[in-house]
């Protein structure tokens, strides 16, 4: 993940040959990144447009279903890849979503199965694999969400959502074998970028409201919990133990 290795809950959308497609929902909060109207793309799929409907975007796109392109990908900038039982979404000039294949912060995804990856955004990146059952969603533009195992260790259940300009949220191994770690960021109207990594441990969750703040959560640890309301503000303390908790701006003074 970035800088160590580096949910919103997904939506089941039917696409192509039956086979569920995840995706946001998030009514009334307009996406980080104006340029990308994949709201748009996705409202024409579920209207019954199809997946032709989207060919008249003037974005790059790209989907991959277990292990297979349904675009053309010769001149697209975006690119997604994907595994046996794993799917990959990736909507933005210069986007990348890899699910349990693929390669994320010079790492192999595999193994996994079971794991989706969206991408919305110019140059955005949502990598999960290296286990099963990951998720990961980035919105905005240079957002990040990576999630799942490094260097051979897998990682199962992990999630993470970063929502914002340059927003980055990352759960899952950094060094010690955990499961179960969540990473939110939600960041829609910020430049900055803020940042949540939740892992090392089990059943972390790290997450950040505002803009050029960070939450580091676990490391190791479990059962541990980092919120930040605000901007500017860095939560560390909730590592290196179990059932910690960290809030900023602190509820006590």
């Amino acid at each position: 993940m970035v800088n160590a290795r580096g949910m919103a809950r997904l939506g089941m959308l039917a696409v192509g040959l039956g086979i569920g497609v995840a995706v946001p929902s998030s009514p009334g909060i307009a996406t980080a990144d104006s340029s990308t109207d994949w709201l748009a793309s996705i409202d024409s799929l579920v209207s019954g447009g199809g997946l032709p409907a989207l060919a008249t975007s003037t974005l790059d796109y790209q989907i991959s279903i277990d292990g297979m392109d349904l675009f053309p990908t010769a001149g697209n900038t975006a690119t997604a890849t994907s595994g046996m039982g794993d799917i990959a979404i990736a909507i933005g000039n210069g986007s990348e979503a890899n699910a349990g294949a693929g390669d994320a912060f010079g790492q192999t995804l595999a193994p996994g199965q079971f794991d989706t990856a969206f991408a919305v955004g110019t140059n955005s990146f949502a990598s999960a694999g290296q286990g099963d059952f990951n998720n990961a969603f980035a919105d905005g533009t240079g957002s990040v969400a990576g999630v799942g195992g490094f260097q051979g260790i897998v990682s199962n259940g992990d999630w993470a959502s970063a929502i914002g300009t340059h927003a980055d949220a990352e759960a899952g191994v950094f060094n010690v074998a955990s499961q179960h770690d969540g990473a939110l960021v939600f960041d829609p109207f910020g430049t900055l970028g803020s940042t949540a990594l939740a892992g090392d441990g089990n059943v972390d969750l790290a997450s950040v409201f505002g803009d050029g703040s960070v939450a580091d959560v676990g490391f190791p640890g479990s059962y541990d919990l980092g919120l930040v309301f605000g901007d500017g503000l860095t939560s560390s303390a909730a590592q290196g133990g179990n059932f910690l908790i960290d809030i900023l701006p602190s509820l006590f003074g």
